[in-house]
């Protein structure tokens, strides 16, 4: 009589059990995820012209944060803006084509004035995400024209791009942290004639979230430039330089040089 009384509460624990172990093993099926709209491109090379040295800003709009965000219905997007130090021998009328992920908000200047852009589709070579396999999508070549003067010019493009994200650290009881990043083709600048002594300058700048978390703690994003090329080798990775806060923004500035450049960057935002 015991043992029968006894019966239904082993009943309503084992089911317990059961309902619990499934719950885990369907949140266990998640994996994590991994967006990559793919890497932007870069100025491509013209013949007579020596390139001294680039200024790369890439300013995020916002970052991807946890638990989940909607990665399709709010998408973050980066400004990137793409400075080029010139050198002609004479005066010439030069035409320039950028590869860029998108055809949108793009502008041009060549010596400070700002030119047309003629965008069309570009095919080849393949994007690459992060993993070094191609991405669907079309890419666009940014054609545009200006005069330069025998000596040093300045050319700059400006467009938007949409960031990615990476999920990392999933696991049982424990909140994920988000990477978000954007990807830029730095192989063209190889294909260039560059001055001995070629650098190229970064600068990353993110929102801030200030409150008592940063105030007790600091900054809650590490701020960081990976670089890769496109055979797997892991090229020297930049020089990071100051990391500074200002009223609404966290900017960090990093320095690329030297004969050994990477083929692709990932600058990226990381939840500490």
């Amino acid at each position: 009589m015991p043992s029968a009384c006894l019966r239904p509460r082993r009943f309503l624990k084992v089911s317990v059990l059961l309902l619990l172990a499934g719950t885990f093993a369907v949140a266990n099926l998640r994996r994590a995820i991994l967006w990559d709209p793919g890497a932007s491109g870069a100025l491509r090379p013209v013949p007579g012209l020596t390139l001294q040295d680039e200024t790369l800003a890439f300013t995020f709009g916002g970052v991807h944060r946890g638990p989940m965000p909607d990665l399709a219905r709010q998408p973050r997007v980066c400004r990137i803006e793409a400075v080029y130090r010139l050198v002609a021998a004479t005066d010439q009328a030069a035409a320039f084509n950028f590869i860029a992920p998108s055809a949108d908000a793009v502008s041009a200047r060549v010596n400070g004035r700002e030119v047309a852009v003629t965008p069309s589709v570009f095919q080849e070579p393949p994007r690459l995400d992060r993993q070094g396999t191609p991405v669907a999508g079309p890419r666009y070549s940014l054609a545009f024209h200006g005069p330069l003067r025998a000596g040093p010019n300045e050319v700059a493009v400006a467009y938007s791009q949409t960031l990615g994200a990476d999920e990392q650290g999933l696991a049982y009881f424990h909140r994920s942290r988000w990477r978000t990043f954007v990807g830029y083709e730095f192989w063209p600048v190889k294909e260039w004639v560059r001055v001995p002594g070629f650098k190229a300058e970064l600068t990353l700048s993110v929102p801030r979230s200030p409150g008592l978390w940063e105030t007790l703690f600091g900054p809650d994003l590490l701020l960081g430039v990976e670089t890769r090329d496109r055979d797997g080798a892991a090229p020297p990775s930049p020089v990071a330089g100051s990391h500074l806060r200002t009223a609404d923004r966290l900017v960090s500035r990093f320095t690329l040089a030297g004969d050994r450049l990477p083929d692709v960057l990932t600058v990226s935002a990381t939840e500490k």
